[in-house]
């Protein structure tokens, strides 16, 4: 599993960068899907999760993402149960997520992520 540890970690780093046309392009796949707690419905499309990560990363500018559990389901396919936290004045914000890793041309990325507020 320890590549789709080095996913997660990559995830991480690019969520603290900030750039979010290279967060899509390195950790998503054209067809991902997110969806979680308050959303209106489930976002899928390019332009769609754009918008998406574009609001995670200005709520949550430095993101620590670490994995709770993670689960081959083929070779090509892993689920991880991950928690997110970020400081805040307020106190953290902090969510988990059960997000669907598809390896795409030996680098794993979401192609599905379900999140709620909350840790585990």
């Amino acid at each position: 599993m320890t590549s789709i540890e080095n996913a997660v970690n990559n995830l991480q780093v690019l969520c603290r960068a900030g750039n979010v046309d290279k967060l899509q392009a390195e950790c998503f796949t054209p067809q991902a899907m997110i969806c979680g707690e308050g959303a209106p419905g489930i976002a899928s499309g390019e332009a769609t999760i754009r918008e998406v990560l574009g609001y995670v990363l200005e709520a949550t500018p430095n993101l620590s993402i670490s994995i709770t559990q993670a689960q081959e389901i083929t070779p090509s396919v892993v689920s991880t149960w991950l928690q997110w936290s970020c400081p805040s004045d307020e106190g953290p914000i902090e969510f988990r997520s059960l997000a669907v890793w598809k390896k795409v041309d030996e680098t794993w990325k979401i192609v599905s992520d379900m999140y709620g507020l909350g840790r585990f």
